[in-house]
């Protein structure tokens, strides 16, 4: 009896929490990027035109130690299937540089049956960094979510909220 009344309110609480993650989820979603991910706070969204003319939008959020930046930008020539994956080197490399991180392990992942990249990191002010880009119709997504504790979890549930519309 003790142990069903207690998997009960394991399960009742289980739920609530779920429910209030759900309800307290901020969602970007953005038409130009046929796209959405969940933020757990409210975040920012910014645009910067780069120098070939081209739009990086971006959606950050600080929440204390924790950063979590999403951002995509439209090719405006089409990256043929043989050029995805040094497509995607080329912007990690950059992004490694960048933040002079100090990779800890890449590793390629698929969302949806599409190759993207994958990478752990730290940084000299202890950050870890959790990484991934993925180019889907033109478009190259990436997720990047920075810690003082290795939380992969965090992370997970981050990367794992993105939908493409």
């Amino acid at each position: 009896m003790k142990k069903t009344k207690f998997l009960i309110l394991v399960v009742l609480l289980v739920g609530t929490q779920i429910s209030y993650a759900q309800k307290n989820a901020h969602v970007y979603s953005s038409e130009k990027g046929k796209c959405s991910i969940s933020f757990i706070s409210e975040y920012e969204e910014t645009e910067k035109e780069l120098n070939n003319g081209s739009i990086l939008t971006s959606a950050q959020l600080i929440v204390g130690n924790d950063i979590y930046l999403f951002s995509f930008i439209e090719f405006d020539v089409e990256v043929s299937k043989e050029n995805v994956s040094s497509t995607l080197n080329v912007t990690f490399n950059s992004f490694v540089k960048s933040i002079k991180g100090n990779v800890l392990s890449e590793k390629k992942y698929k969302y949806k049956g599409t190759e993207g990249k994958e990478a752990v990191m730290t940084l000299s002010n202890n950050y870890y960094t959790y990484y991934r880009a993925i180019i889907i119709n033109n478009i190259q997504y990436q997720f990047v979510y920075m810690s003082l504790d290795e939380n992969k979890k965090k992370a997970k549930v981050f990367f794992k909220s993105f939908k493409i519309k």
